[in-house]
């Protein structure tokens, strides 16, 4: 087995004497020359796309978009009761006076003790939206139509 040789502590205030080997000098400012490069081989040419446009894919992002359903007298008491494609339903909120808009607002029916959950709809005419709350709960089992 070769012997190996001890290394030397050198004092920080003797590191300008200490030997430096020509190897690890590099001189500040120094650029290479890539003049000298040789030239790619044209099978390694980028190419250029003739038709770089992007295709929509049917059927990608279809999942995202909820449809509505109302079923009339669904809920408790007989009141309307909307089921999305998800499997999430939700309760028609009450408003005092009548709401001349035709706008309506409904709330997830998953509202107890230990959960309430924020989601609503807003509904304007025959134009359902999500409102700005996500659920914070599974879609209930057998509620998608």
């Amino acid at each position: 087995m070769p012997e190996s040789t001890p290394l030397e502590a050198v004092p920080l205030d003797d590191i300008s004497t200490r030997p430096v080997d020509n190897e690890d000098v590099l001189e500040v400012g120094s650029i290479p020359d890539i003049s000298t490069r040789p030239a790619l081989p044209e099978e390694y040419e980028e190419s250029i796309l003739l038709d770089d446009t992007i295709h929509e894919i049917p059927g990608i992002g279809d999942e995202l978009k909820a449809s509505y359903k109302i079923i009339e007298g669904a809920a408790r008491r007989g009141n309307k009761l909307l089921v999305d494609s998800f499997g999430y339903t939700y309760n028609q909120k009450t408003t005092g006076n009548k709401n001349p808009t035709g706008k309506v607002t409904w709330c997830c029916s998953v509202r107890n003790k230990m959960l309430t959950c924020p989601a609503t709809v807003l509904q304007n005419g025959s134009i359902f939206t999500g409102g700005s709350h996500h659920h914070v709960h599974q879609p209930q089992q057998g509620a998608a139509f």
